[in-house]
């Protein structure tokens, strides 16, 4: 890895991180949820650095949590991997690999290509996140939650992040 290539992946760690404490939090019966500015920067890993340096920053961002500095909304540490919410985080990292990867396929140009990946990627996000949510929760903590996960979607909070990206990207895929 070049060094220029080494700060972005950095600097997206950095981001993430600091997104994960600007956040509203609405507790709900079954559990609290944080609402982060986390999506954002994983959204623009996957969309602006490509799948090798997105995957590379989100992975880097998660191993740094899981090894105990407290990046994550609720801390960090190697017992996260035990939070209903932990999913979501694994689900960072699909979604910008598969981001990354629709974006090379496609050679992403315009905001409508911008708009229906990031929406590939917010439902696999989505998707890993509900279902590591129904496993942790029924299956080891013991407490009935219905098969029928209920995922709230912020696909206008997506239009907006795509928003900047295509007035900051001048149409190419890289911030560089």
């Amino acid at each position: 890895m070049k060094t220029k290539e080494i700060a972005l992946c950095g600097l997206f760690v950095a981001l993430i991180a600091v997104g994960a404490f600007l956040q509203i939090s609405i507790p709900l019966p079954i559990y609290t949820m944080h609402f982060t500015l986390q999506w954002f920067f994983v959204l623009m890993a996957g969309l602006l650095l490509g799948v090798k340096l997105g995957t590379i920053s989100v992975a880097i961002y998660l191993c740094a949590g899981l090894i105990g500095l407290p990046v994550f909304a609720a801390g960090g540490g190697p017992q996260y991997v035990l939070r209903p919410g932990f999913g979501f985080l694994l689900g960072f990292l699909a979604a910008s690999f598969l981001m990354g990867i629709l974006v090379k396929q496609t050679k992403a140009r315009k905001f409508w290509q911008y708009l229906w990946i990031s929406a590939v990627g917010e439902f696999v996000y989505y998707l890993l996140g509900a279902i590591y949510f129904y496993l942790i929760k029924n299956l080891y903590a013991g407490e009935a939650v219905p098969c029928y996960c209920s995922v709230l979607s912020d696909y206008s909070n997506s239009r907006f992040y795509l928003v900047c990206v295509s007035f900051t990207n001048d149409g190419s895929t890289s911030i560089c």
